[in-house]
């Protein structure tokens, strides 16, 4: 398998930014807390306070307001062809929003939501992750447990299932793009994977590398990349196998799996963000 790197210095990356992405400035008087993008980039959203702000991307034009106590995390995501706008609170309400193309921008079908979950009786939840279809919400609970909610659209209710294996605290989650598979990292030095179709536990990674507290992630549906040393990368197959393990010579800070699943960007703590094209060559 053959890999190359690029380095790029975080000094150089900035000066690039600052002299050939200049774009429209949007100010905000709260800090913003997450910002996402639509599926095909026709607008952005952000969160702050208590408010989601939905944004034409080409005009920066504000097309919508949403009004969310205690947000916690939202996202753009789709139901078949239908792109919605899903959004949880940290008290525990999920809501899904519709959005529709108006002459090519991209706005909310209603201020209120078209599906609703209550989930306030579970308390002290701690991550939250959404399926790319939509179909799957699944929360990390202070206990150590996982929540995972299969959205029934037609009738506007939710099934959810226990999920139980780690022993220390769950710092991230994260679905396959095909929203088969939930990841789960916790800092007691494990990755587990669950099948979201049965619940069941797939396959369990021991001893990988978390004081860093990057997470394991799906680099595309059927293979997991996350450290297996403060400086090394490794990718596993869905047997728990293998497939490689590249030593960045830098304590790892952040991993993000490209788009098309053959690209990794790694971002050391020599404010470096090194690139790889992991490509299989069998």
């Amino acid at each position: 398998m053959k890999v190359f790197c690029v380095k790029i210095s975080g000094i150089l990356l900035n000066i690039f930014l600052c002299n050939f992405c200049i774009a429209q400035v949007v100010k905000t008087p709260f800090p913003i807390n997450k910002l996402s993008w639509s599926h095909n980039n026709e607008a952005f959203s952000f969160s702050e306070g208590n408010n989601i702000f939905l944004r034409d991307s080409k005009t920066y034009e504000l097309l919508n307001t949403i009004n969310i106590k205690n947000i916690s995390n939202f996202t753009f995501s789709r139901e078949g062809e239908k792109q919605v706008l899903l959004a949880i609170s940290k008290d525990g309400f999920f809501f899904v929003y519709n959005l529709e193309l108006k002459d090519g921008k991209l706005t909310l079908t209603s201020q209120q939501p078209y599906f609703s979950i209550n989930m306030s009786n579970r308390r002290n939840i701690s991550q939250v992750a959404f399926s790319e279809n939509s179909d799957y919400i699944a929360l990390a609970m202070e206990d150590n447990s996982i929540n995972l909610f299969f959205k029934l659209r037609i009738s506007k209710q939710a099934f959810s299932k226990k999920l139980s294996g780690h022993w220390s605290s769950i710092y991230n989650l994260g679905f396959s793009k095909d929203s088969k598979y939930l990841v789960s990292t916790s800092s007691d030095g494990t990755a587990m994977v669950w099948d979201c179709g049965n619940s069941n536990q797939k396959l369990i990674l021991r001893n990988i590398y978390t004081e860093n507290q990057v997470p394991a992630l799906f680099l595309n549906n059927s293979n997991i990349i996350c450290c297996d040393s403060e400086s090394s990368f490794a990718v596993y197959n869905l047997n728990g196998e293998k497939q490689l393990s590249i030593n960045t010579l830098n304590k790892i800070r952040m991993i993000k799996p490209m788009l098309t699943g053959r690209y990794v960007s790694i971002l050391t703590d020599e404010n470096e963000i090194q690139i790889y094209d992991i490509s299989n060559n069998k």
